[in-house]
């Protein structure tokens, strides 16, 4: 049962979030505080108000007498964080990170659900802000399969984007495709999915890494359509799918002209430092390279993490092989911060592109294989004739398809009946891969789409 100080702070909590600062001032210099705890959580709360109202130094120096006289709290040193990161305190703050997270490991079993996932929140993106990709994923994860074991699913919604758009940024392969699966079911639930941005980035990010390009090019031109987003959360979605498909190697997505075209018709968003950055980087003709001293100097000041995407772009856009070393060497200098398995995540991002997915066909069973699951086609004649056919060629004309499953020549009335069995091909790799539409369908054939492959064996 809630004491009647908890009450009080609970209610102060929601007046918070909907910006009734002054209301949530009054009422907490009333609460009957007594215990320690008591006195800690009306303080903080104290100083999140200032912190809202963007008197960053007046609440770093309220919190920072809090936590002296009243002890550590996961949320009281996150907030101190938070107001150090806003007064440029960087060595503070890193200090400061270092014990939240120790903080985290050792207290995190014991305080209630809401406290462990906005604390556990924020310190993941503290440390993807400081590049350590493998802890924060670490932290994603835990939070994750905490909530999911608990059986507050609802809550899932809230952490999940950023356990999945780690995933596909850093190529985690063996959680991608289930936790991507994860996330697309409570999009198709949840009421407000559209109007979430760090939902969408997270699906239009693992689509792309997944090698669903129909489904990623359909989510951002859907994005950019609708008004479901801002102007900025629009732009800032098409440089970063931009973005990834120039590090995953290999041809641009999007045309230089098409996304190029696209940004002028956002041009009016307003952009952060990174993303102005970014898209000087994109905007870039096929025989320009960036300018090694203007590059470093709009890096300036930047967090980490963006310090060091932002020059792994550059050195796939950069054709004077120079400046592209001058580049690597300056990445490699940045690199040399993180513990060992968050610089192995980034060289993973920055070496290749998506691998191959490869669905395994055993030609005598009918058998359909990937990473452990499997489907039996043998009693759908159809489809298993249209599998191995692809497994031979990434595309067959219509002609030769119709032959192939009805032993006919191929006029217009065939074309639906063609349709509805890539479409029930498309379910079966679906539940296998995650992949939507791995089959496309068009007027000049049946064809792969993206990096899937399909092996005969």
């Amino acid at each position: 049962m809630l004491s009647p100080a908890d009450m009080v702070s609970k209610r102060a909590d929601v007046l918070i979030d909907r910006g009734r600062f002054q209301e949530a001032q009054s009422l907490l210099l009333k609460s009957p505080s007594q215990t320690t705890a008591e006195r800690r959580r009306r303080d903080n709360l104290l100083g999140q108000v200032l912190m809202r109202q963007g008197q960053w130094k007046q609440a770093l120096e309220h919190l920072t007498i809090t936590r002296a006289s009243l002890g550590d709290h996961l949320m009281l040193i996150a907030d101190i964080a938070d107001c150090q990161l806003a007064l440029g305190h960087k060595s503070s703050f890193r200090e400061t990170l270092g014990q939240l997270e120790e903080n985290f490991r050792a207290t995190n079993e014991f305080v209630s659900f809401e406290t462990f996932l906005r604390a556990s929140q924020r310190l993941g993106r503290f440390l993807e802000r400081e590049g350590q990709a493998h802890r924060a994923l670490g932290i994603f994860r835990l939070v994750f399969s905490r909530l999911a074991k608990a059986g507050l699913e609802d809550l899932t919604v809230s952490c999940l984007p950023d356990l999945v758009r780690l995933e596909a940024c850093f190529r985690i392969k063996a959680h991608l495709a289930q936790d991507y699966r994860e996330l697309k079911m409570r999009e198709n639930f949840h009421p407000l999915s559209a109007e979430n941005f760090a939902l969408q980035e997270a699906l239009l990010l693992a689509e792309l890494q997944l090698g669903d390009i129909t489904a990623a090019k359909a989510r951002l031109e859907s994005i950019l359509e609708n008004d479901f987003l801002s102007g900025a959360d629009k732009l800032s979605l098409l440089l970063s799918f931009h973005g990834e498909s120039i590090l995953m190697g290999g041809t641009p997505l999007l045309s230089q002209s098409h996304f190029l075209k696209t940004v002028g018709d956002l041009e009016n968003s307003q952009m952060t430092q990174a993303e102005s950055a970014l898209l000087g980087l994109l905007s870039l003709s096929g025989t320009e390279s960036p300018d090694l001293q203007t590059l470093m100097k709009a890096l300036a000041g930047l967090p980490l993490t963006s310090v060091l995407y932002l020059l792994s772009i550059a050195v796939r856009v950069t054709h004077h092989s120079q400046t592209r070393e001058e580049i690597k060497s300056q990445w490699a200098l940045c690199l040399a911060a993180l513990d060992e398995a968050s610089q192995s995540l980034w060289r993973g991002r920055v070496g290749s592109g998506p691998e191959t997915q490869q669905l395994r066909v055993e030609s005598k069973s009918g058998m359909i294989s990937f990473q452990g699951k499997s489907f039996s086609l043998k009693t759908r004649k159809n489809l298993y004739r249209l599998t191995l056919a692809l497994g031979k060629t990434e595309e067959i004309g219509l002609g030769a398809l119709t032959h192939l499953l009805w032993e006919a020549s191929y006029n217009e009335s065939y074309y639906p009946r063609i349709r509805t069995a890539v479409r029930r091909l498309n379910q079966v790799i679906a539940e296998l891969t995650a992949q939507e539409k791995a089959v496309e369908v068009n007027k000049n054939g049946v064809r792969l789409n993206g990096n899937l492959r399909i092996q005969l064996q």
